[in-house]
């Protein structure tokens, strides 16, 4: 019977790890050879050298060697995955640990329930310095208020003073008008008393000249002594005359010179007056000054919160939108990931029990005719067969 080939199918190469020969073509019935004419290649020395090549990769990949295959590879495989099986459990318990963790903590950075508990906290943070920003700046306007009443109060004591001052400014004035005025007429009335009484001398002198121009003869020495009495009663009316002026002129320069004083005074109270209005009117611009600087501190706070407010809020939504995406991709990344590790261990391990499978199956014993079974023995016994003229079967 003629048996049909594909010929796109890709022709058999030898099983041996690295060889790309043929395998040897069939010398008779039986299954065809899996290894080419190298006497080297065998189901025995085809294990040992895929043994070998996966410790050479362990060493590269972990740093560790294991030791040669033992005589029974089987018993010491199974042997190895006694040992190494609750380690493996242990190991993936714990990195089920580690992604359980990580799951709850992403799975916590993308809750809005979390984000909203953060956001309300530094709402809280921002309502607390709203409200002391608040009473800073209502302790601020108090203080200007009542700075402001203050100087509102020195003004109007300022003004209490000026107009005290003006008044006594006015009497003094008119305190000094006064004495003036007293002074003059102190003056005129001693010039109107000198002249009387020198007018009156003078006609008493007149008279007693022509009493004793009559009476030379007769009353000489009455007449001197007239003359004498009446030059004495003239001297002393002028010297009573004289201090009477005098003690005008000192009355009204005491007068004035408690004008001078009271002028003086009036004047200093003006200065003083005038010097605390202008502390008053530097206390209300300083205040003025004060009150508008904290407007503006309160306009600044007020701006700087508000940004500070679009700033959180901005960065929050980047943030839960970067999570989110982060989330996701990590998402889909582990669940691509276990998927191909999923398909990558079910491939390996479907490999594996194939490998493993048709080992035990080419192991086990089986009938076949004479002359593959010599053959079959010659491989086990690592002894190249010494049939005529045939080679072990592949």
């Amino acid at each position: 019977m003629t048996t049909l080939t594909d010929p796109t199918a890709e022709a058999p190469t030898c099983r041996y790890p690295g060889c790309t020969r043929p395998p040897e073509a069939p010398t008779g019935t039986g299954r065809p050879p899996l290894y080419c004419e190298d006497p080297a290649h065998n189901k025995v020395t085809a294990f040992r050298e895929r043994q070998r090549r996966k410790r050479e990769q362990n060493a590269t990949t972990t740093g560790v060697r294991t030791p040669d295959d033992p005589t029974r590879p089987v018993d010491f495989s199974a042997a190895r995955v006694r040992e190494l099986l609750p380690a493996a459990l242990q190991a993936a318990a714990v990195q089920r640990e580690y992604f359980t963790a990580l799951t709850e903590h992403l799975e916590t950075l993308s809750d809005p329930g979390a984000a909203a508990v953060e956001i309300e906290a530094k709402e809280a943070v921002a309502a607390e310095i709203v409200a002391k920003a608040k009473a800073d700046l209502a302790t601020a306007i108090r203080e200007r208020d009542e700075a402001v009443k203050d100087a509102e109060e020195a003004a109007a004591a300022a003004e209490e003073r000026d107009h005290d001052a003006t008044e006594a400014e006015a009497a003094v004035k008119e305190a000094q008008e006064q004495a003036e005025r007293d002074v003059e007429a102190a003056q005129e009335k001693a010039a109107e008393d000198i002249a009387a009484a020198n007018k009156a001398a003078d006609e008493r002198v007149t008279t007693a000249q022509r009493e004793k121009a009559e009476a030379i003869e007769e009353a000489q020495a009455a007449a001197r002594a007239a003359i004498e009495t009446a030059q004495q009663e003239a001297a002393a009316e002028i010297e009573r005359i004289q201090g009477e002026a005098s003690a005008e002129v000192t009355t009204a320069q005491a007068a004035q010179t408690k004008a001078e004083e009271a002028q003086t005074r009036a004047e200093e109270a003006a200065g003083k007056a005038q010097t605390e209005r202008d502390q008053f009117k530097k206390a209300a611009d300083r205040a003025t000054g004060e009150a508008e600087a904290a407007a503006g501190e309160r306009q600044r706070l007020t701006d700087e919160l508000t940004k500070e407010r679009n700033e959180r809020r901005a960065e929050r939504e980047q943030m839960r939108k970067q999570f989110t995406a982060e989330l996701a991709a990590e998402r889909k990344s582990w669940s691509e990931e276990r998927e191909a590790m999923v398909k990558s261990f079910a491939e390996q391990l479907t490999a594996e029990r194939e490998a493993h499978r048709r080992e035990v199956a080419a192991l086990a014993p089986r009938p076949a005719p004479v002359e593959e079974q010599a053959d079959a023995d010659a491989p086990a016994q690592s002894q190249p067969a010494q049939t005529a003229g045939r080679r072990p079967a592949k």
